[in-house]
């Protein structure tokens, strides 16, 4: 499974589920260094397209549809979750 490096003791010590469960609310200790880590709070726009088919594609489209596109949706998301949102740390 990858790991990816802490912002405090650079080592690769932080899961990809750890990663994907991190938001600005929610924190983790390093398990190198048992440090706060989180991500920044811009990370929470990726949710935006999830919500907007959720609002809008409700009126244009059958329900089959809109959960397709959700479910599309959400693993898009989780994707540039993983790949753009940096590990920063956290400000307690």
């Amino acid at each position: 499974m990858n790991k990816y490096r802490c912002p405090y003791c650079d080592q690769q010590s932080v899961s990809l589920l750890r990663k994907l469960i991190l938001s600005p609310i929610v924190s983790y200790d390093c398990s190198a260094c048992y440090e706060p880590i989180s991500v920044p709070f811009k990370s929470t726009l990726l949710v935006v397209p999830s919500l907007l088919i959720l609002f809008f594609g409700a009126n244009y489209f059958s329900l089959r549809g809109v959960l397709t596109m959700l479910t599309l949706s959400l693993i898009l998301t989780a994707y540039l979750h993983v790949k753009f949102v940096p590990l920063t740390k956290a400000k307690l």
